[in-house]
């Protein structure tokens, strides 16, 4: 399995984010086009680039994603297996021959204030031992782990996250019993202490590359 990133700053180059765009699928370039938000569009173009770069780097030819019942991209093959996660200012892309799930957390100041549709009790409880700082980057670690779940699996929220619980006599665990599939979770200190980074898969994760995608390397592509 492999990792690739991005920080979006290189997109704010004209030439980067003009280049980038003549990468992508003619439907992810309809949706950028049509986002107000900068940002917003140089995190999907971003998502877009690091898709093809992965395309191209395993010798995927077949660019005809297709989505599932729930929504979850895929190749209908089945040979290449990819998950694509942003927020904050960075973009990644997990991908490799099994079925993954990767989300991606910009830690904010504080835990939000609504937080029932997130924590089961036991997590709840565990919150509730640490204090500050610590606390805090728990509730968003806790929160990419069930995401990066959730995506793994495909079916989305329709998966309440309550109904998964992450702690285990008040510690987090890296495994558990999903709906009798045992999962096994990766957590990275990639990119700063301000990210909470979380892979998830039915096997053991082992990263054979971690590679950032610089402007060096898009202006060369």
């Amino acid at each position: 399995m492999k990792l690739l990133y991005l920080h979006t700053g290189i997109l704010e180059q004209k030439e980067i984010f003009e280049k980038s765009m003549s990468f992508i699928s003619e439907d992810r370039k309809g949706k950028i086009k049509n986002y107000k938000n900068e940002q917003t569009a140089r995190l999907s173009l971003g998502a877009g680039m690091l898709l093809r770069i992965a395309m191209d780097q395993e010798g995927i030819f077949n660019r005809d994603i297709q989505y599932g019942k729930h929504g979850k991209p895929y190749l209908p093959l089945g040979e290449f297996h990819f998950s694509l996660s942003h927020s904050g200012k960075y973009v990644v892309c997990v991908y490799g021959k099994q079925p993954v799930g990767v989300d991606l957390q910009k830690i904010k100041d504080d835990i939000p204030k609504h937080t029932g549709k997130i924590l089961s009790q036991e997590e709840r409880g565990y919150l509730e031992s640490l204090h500050g700082k610590d606390r805090v980057k728990a509730f968003y670690q806790i929160w990419a782990d069930k995401e990066s779940i959730i995506k793994w699996d495909g079916r989305g929220l329709r998966i309440p996250l309550t109904e998964i619980s992450l702690t285990d006599d008040e510690k987090a665990v890296s495994e558990i019993i999903f709906e009798g599939e045992h999962l096994f979770l990766k957590r990275l200190d990639l990119f700063s202490l301000d990210y909470a980074l979380s892979i998830c898969s039915s096997k053991e994760i082992h990263l054979s590359e971690i590679k950032e995608i610089d402007a060096d390397f898009l202006t060369k592509y």
